[in-house]
């Protein structure tokens, strides 16, 4: 099921960025990356302070998560990626109001007919950078129904686990292991 949402979002994204155009959806991909390096700097304070707000809800012992680590400190890894989502998607928010003052370079007839296509792999590769950030959001949360639709995903599975250099670079981002402290 989670397999087919993620296939139809994939879909729509190369809709969206057919209907964009390569130079909306590049003033678009410089906001998402923008995002990316503010969550980066500011993610760890955030995650502290998210400790005191936010409870990480119970590991029920014959739950079973998608990212199972032995010697992984759940919760603080938790709080991590949980701040990393949130900076990210209020900063990508912002910079998607201010890139809408852009609109009018959607018209420029600069690439004619690879203005689309480019637009579309644009967007593409933004979306899976997104989905990927929510997909290890879920795979954390210790919640049966959660925990099933993931593991059954091919699609989530292969994201995750082997997304050249992201999969490597977001662990050493998020992951806190037990070992270290």
């Amino acid at each position: 099921m989670l397999d087919i949402i993620l296939l139809i979002i994939f879909a729509m994204s190369l809709l969206v960025g057919i209907k964009r155009g390569f130079i909306m959806q590049a003033v678009n991909l410089v906001g998402f990356f923008v995002a990316l390096m503010v969550a980066y700097v500011y993610y760890k304070p955030l995650a502290e302070k998210f400790v005191l707000w936010i409870p990480y809800p119970g590991l029920d012992p014959n739950s079973s998560l998608t990212l199972v680590l032995d010697a992984l400190d759940i919760d603080k890894t938790f709080y991590r990626i949980i701040a990393f989502a949130v900076i990210f998607f209020v900063v990508k928010l912002a910079m998607k109001i201010i890139a809408s003052a852009f609109d009018f370079l959607a018209f420029l007839p600069v690439l004619k007919s690879f203005n689309r296509l480019l637009g579309a792999l644009l967007c593409f590769v933004e979306f899976y950078f997104i989905l990927f950030i929510l997909l290890y959001v879920f795979a954390l949360l210790p919640i049966e129904a959660v925990q099933k639709y993931m593991g059954s995903s091919i699609i989530a599975n292969l994201m995750l686990e082997h997304t050249p250099i992201v999969t490597q670079l977001f662990q050493k981002l998020w992951y806190i292991y037990l070992e270290n402290q």
